[in-house]
């Protein structure tokens, strides 16, 4: 045998065995008594192995939770889920020429806002324009006696006396309904929940309630008083309702709170000597109950905690935020008095001014007072934080709870940036 070959022969006796190399040898190779030529083993690779599998474990299901939660959020942001929040989101994109945006029938009767989108309500018609000023939508309604609700995805527009009323958002109209009689007043929650209060033979009023898909949930039949007003509350569960009658030369309100499922009332409250005109619901589960001569804050259950009397000054104006009220207080033009209510129902403060004011808002625990051309910024002491610039003429003063505020007078709207 030739040196060469004795190499080969050596060389194949210094490899294991195919059953050795498949399965990582025996235990002489692993113990290095093979002649020199010994085999390692790599311990650790099975349990380094079952740690990154738990950990693309533990990602991916924090990654699915993530996407869960983030569909739950966008779904819960209109009562359409997140098919509808999807299209206003879209219709609301654009460009535009900025504001002021004007009004040619110069009948702007107030201004709303949507998240950045502006709404100019008139006697005929509700535009929607966005942050940039473009024109979204406008529609013509048609109604003789039009009035407003408008939560943050959906506006309610119903006919006051006649018996028709809609629902719309910035990319669609979502229902046109005939009522049997004819319609008093009117709320919408955010969750979409709508009551409709109308006349009723044989009863001072009727109060149809419908979910956000616009099925008839329950109908109320009310005694006792003329209904003055009607509210949803914010989980959509109960309603408000405020009545007046006048017996023994004075005015009585009565103001009632009903579940869906009992057609008796479960709370009620009474007001002697005044006429609650509107119902506002706050984010505690209360409501802001707003007379021609006094207001006052309740818990859910309609148990008064304070109360606040005008002394003779006559309501011009308020509005709410979260748990927080302004009051606008006025005796004449030149003579007004901003009045801000704490959570508690208490008075916080109160600033006089000389001169016309228009509007009040509350937003982002501050107070915006609108006069002139310009916007006065209160903080909670009723001192005055900043001013800002407006359009001349402003009139109607709105919200969006994200820094910015938008003014309309008859004619035209503009953006005013508050942060």
């Amino acid at each position: 045998m030739s040196e060469r070959d004795k190499r080969k022969v050596n060389n194949n006796r210094a490899r294991p065995s195919g059953h050795a190399a498949r399965t990582g040898g025996s235990a002489e190779l692993a113990s290095g008594r093979d002649g020199g030529h010994g085999l390692s083993v790599i311990k650790g690779k099975r349990t380094k192995n079952k740690r990154m599998s738990a950990i693309r474990a533990a990602v991916s299901t924090v990654l699915i939770l993530a996407v869960i939660i983030t569909l739950l959020f966008l779904n819960s942001k209109a009562p359409g889920g997140i098919v509808e929040w999807s299209r206003i989101t879209w219709a609301s994109m654009g460009s535009g020429d900025g504001y002021p945006v004007t009004e040619p029938d110069r009948g702007i009767k107030s201004v709303y806002m949507q998240g950045s989108n502006v709404l100019l309500f008139t006697d005929t018609s509700l535009t929607i324009y966005n942050k940039n000023g473009g024109e979204i939508r406008s529609l013509l309604h048609g109604y003789v006696s039009p009035a407003i609700c408008v939560t943050q995805t959906r506006t309610l527009i119903y006919d006051r006396g006649a018996n028709v009323f809609r629902v719309d958002n910035n990319y669609e109209t979502l229902l046109e309904r005939r009522t049997d009689n004819q319609i008093i007043t009117a709320d919408m929650a955010e969750n979409g929940t709508i009551a409709v209060a109308t006349t009723a033979s044989g009863y001072s009023g009727q109060v149809k309630v419908y979910n956000k898909n616009f099925i008839e949930q329950s109908t109320r039949y009310i005694s006792g008083g003329d209904i003055t007003s009607v509210c949803v509350c914010r989980d959509g569960r109960n309603i408000i309702v405020a009545t007046v009658s006048a017996s023994g030369g004075y005015y009585r309100s009565t103001v009632y709170k009903y579940d869906l499922n009992s057609n008796e009332p479960i709370a009620t409250a009474v007001y002697d000597g005044a006429v609650i005109l509107s119902v506002e619901r706050l984010h505690d589960g209360g409501f802001l109950l707003i007379g021609d001569s006094l207001c006052a804050v309740t818990d859910a259950d309609l148990t008064e905690k304070n109360r606040l009397s005008y002394d003779g000054e006559q309501l011009a104006g308020f509005d709410t935020d979260g748990s927080q009220a302004v009051l606008l207080l006025g005796s004449s033009m030149l003579d007004n008095t901003v009045v801000n209510i704490a959570e508690d129902g208490t008075e916080q403060s109160r600033k006089k001014y000389d001169t016309d004011v228009y509007a009040v808002l509350k937003q982002d625990g501050g107070t915006y007072v609108l006069k002139n051309g310009s916007i006065d910024h209160l903080d909670g002491t009723g001192s005055v934080v900043s001013t800002y610039e407006c359009i001349s003429g402003g009139l109607y003063l709105a919200g969006s709870g994200s820094g910015s505020l938008a003014v309309a007078s008859v004619s035209s709207a503009g953006v005013v940036d508050v942060r």
